[in-house]
């Protein structure tokens, strides 16, 4: 006989094929506390939630041939350890995982002086695998554009001090797994 499936997650569906020859019974022992005995060729499909041996004995008058097979029952779960359900005991991953959402938070003021507070205009992100920052000035030139983890703008326009006033940004945050965010807003450039 033959299984559908040797291995697999709980619950696992097995359907056992007979291919016996020259038999008129068969008794079957599953494994899972469930038997069977039939007289012809039919499939038998089974549920285990846990690894079990299974026998098959093929019947004609007084002589009979035994077969035997196991099924494995694994831990399955989430074994991406990128994602918010991983499950280190788990051994096959079952398409259960969940990947955390990127997140954004922006200011709307920054104080580009040099005085070592708030000299940058930056995201805060969580979750991210990149950011792409893209500044205009209000007639909508680009006057900065950045991409990584982290980019980052000085207050400056090809290394020449902008002027102070209100700018317009857009952002593009990528995820895990392809998840996207995308924002956009003002912010004020003061440098007192």
């Amino acid at each position: 006989f033959s299984a559908s499936s040797t291995s697999g997650c709980n619950p696992l569906t097995v359907t056992f094929t007979n291919t016996s020859q020259n038999a008129t019974n068969y008794e079957w022992y599953f494994g899972n506390g469930n038997n069977a005995n039939v007289g012809d060729l039919s499939s038998q499909t089974q549920t285990y939630t846990a690894s079990a041996n299974q026998m098959l004995i093929a019947i004609n008058g007084p002589c009979s041939d035994t077969a035997y097979a196991s099924i494995v029952i694994v831990e399955c779960g989430c074994t991406d350890p990128l994602a918010t359900n991983y499950d280190p005991t788990a051994v096959q991953n079952d398409g259960s995982c969940i990947y955390p959402e990127p997140s954004v938070i922006t200011a709307n003021i920054f104080t580009p002086n040099g005085d070592g507070n708030n000299d940058v205009f930056k995201l805060t992100t969580t979750n991210a695998t990149e950011v792409i920052l893209k500044i205009n000035n209000r007639w909508g030139n680009n006057v900065y554009e950045g991409t990584g983890l982290d980019p980052q703008w000085d207050g400056k326009i090809n290394g020449t001090i902008a002027p102070d006033g209100v700018y317009f940004y857009q952002y593009t945050v990528k995820g895990l797994m392809g998840k996207e965010i995308t924002g956009q807003g003002f912010l004020q450039l003061i440098r007192q």
